[in-house]
């Protein structure tokens, strides 16, 4: 169960990307803009199968601070 306090993330399955994200609702975005992008990319038989879906940020509010640092620019857009 979630509550204001979750932290939140898009985990890339295929490649097994975890990308931390500011809130549940930029999650829900970023995941719909990731597949649209990744339905657009030709595909082969020997390419991974990449689907991005929302998940609670599984390691530390530490971690998670340092990522969004690092991916995400002051106005909440992913660089």
């Amino acid at each position: 169960m979630s509550d204001a306090s979750t932290l939140w993330a898009i985990h890339v399955e295929g490649p097994d990307d975890i990308i931390a994200v500011p809130s549940r609702d930029a999650a829900e975005r970023e995941a719909v803009l990731l597949n649209q992008q990744f339905a657009s990319v030709p595909k082969s038989k020997h390419a991974p199968v990449a689907r991005a879906v929302v998940i609670e940020w599984p390691y530390t509010a530490a971690g998670h601070a340092q990522s969004l640092g690092r991916d995400w620019d002051k106005k909440g857009n992913r660089r």
